[in-house]
Order: C-alpha cells, then sequence, then structure tokens
C-alpha cells in the first residue's frame, strides 16, 4: 500500500510540473538554485549579525571597564578624602587639648627598642597605631617591652604580625595614650 501511494503523489507531481510547462528536472534545478540563493542569503545575514553582535560586547565592555576604572578611581580618592579627614580630626583633637606632640614624640622615640624600623604611624583621641618591622621575634618582643616601660601608655597590644621574605617580622603595636603629662601648660 506503501509503494502504491508513492507512485501515486510522484505521478501527480510530473503531471502538475507538466502542466506547468517544465520538465521535472527544470524544476528541480530551479529549486536547489533557490534553495542555495536563500541559504547564501541566510548565511550572509547570519555573519552580519554575529558581528554586529560583536562589536556591540565589545563596545559594552570598554564602556564596563571605564566605569570601572571611574569607580576605582573614585573609591581610592573617597579613601584618600576620608584618611585625610581622619588625619584632620586628630589634629583638631590635639589642638583644642593642646598637648605637646614634640615632647609625645620624642618620648616614644627615646623608648623604642632600637632595632625596629618604623614604617607609618596613626593617631586619634587616645589611641595611637605604629606600624613596625623588626629582624625577628625577640627584637619584637623587645620593642613591646620597651613601650610597656613608658609611663604614659595605659596599654601595648600587639596585632598584624606578619613574617616577611627575608624572616624579618612586621607588626602594628596599638597604644592607649594618657595626654595629661603632654599637656601644654600655660
Amino acid at each position: 500500500m506503501y509503494a502504491e501511494d508513492r507512485e501515486r503523489i510522484i505521478r501527480n507531481v510530473r503531471e502538475s510540473v507538466e502542466e506547468a510547462g517544465q520538465s521535472p528536472e527544470d524544476s528541480a534545478y530551479y529549486f536547489v538554485i533557490g534553495l542555495c540563493v536563500a541559504i547564501f542569503a541566510g548565511l550572509i545575514l547570519i555573519t552580519a549579525n554575529v558581528k554586529y553582535k560583536t562589536n556591540q560586547l565589545d563596545m559594552y565592555g570598554q564602556k564596563i571597564k571605564e566605569e570601572i576604572a571611574k569607580d576605582s578611581d573614585q573609591s581610592n580618592k573617597d579613601l584618600q578624602v576620608d584618611d585625610l579627614n581622619n588625619q584632620i580630626a586628630s589634629l583638631q583633637l590635639a589642638l583644642s587639648k593642646r598637648i605637646d606632640f614634640g615632647k609625645f614624640f620624642k618620648d616614644l622615640s627615646q623608648n623604642q627598642y632600637k632595632r625596629s624600623k618604623w614604617s607609618s604611624i596613626s593617631l586619634n583621641s587616645e589611641k595611637v597605631s605604629i606600624s613596625m618591622e623588626a629582624d625577628n621575634f625577640e627584637d619584637m618582643s623587645k620593642s613591646v617591652k620597651a613601650f610597656e616601660n613608658m609611663p604614659s601608655l595605659r596599654h601595648v597590644s600587639l596585632s598584624n604580625v606578619n613574617v616577611n621574605s627575608g624572616n624579618s617580622v612586621s607588626y602594628t603595636l596599638d597604644l592607649i595614650v594618657d595626654y595629661s603629662a603632654y599637656k601644654v601648660v600655660k
């Protein structure tokens, strides 16, 4: 039954093509050519669309990089402004209480363990943080002990201890200071 249906369909198609005035081979030829043209046009459209989308992605990627750079610059500026504001607040507090910081720093330098090096210092109302580096843990310990002997310090604590290349040790000393000994008397 399947073979009969197939034969009948083929005969109907042949008759339709012959009625149109073309041979079946010509119709197949035109069909194949039309199909090739349609495929070629589709490929051109797809290729153009891919290039367009790639260009858009590149453009958006560049915009994102620019925005990230702007945000990074802005956040760095914000951090610098915050740091500067903290330093100004500390300075204003110091001026309002009229503390002789020259004498305070002199005491710090006289009481520090000489083999330890300072890398930074930060001050606020009662706390002083000093980032330091020593050759070894023994020197770090001696540095802590040296500051504990300073009468104007109420508390000395050690934090952020790191072993660096070359086996040196970096650390932070947090000092709670009683500034009453450094007040300027008029």
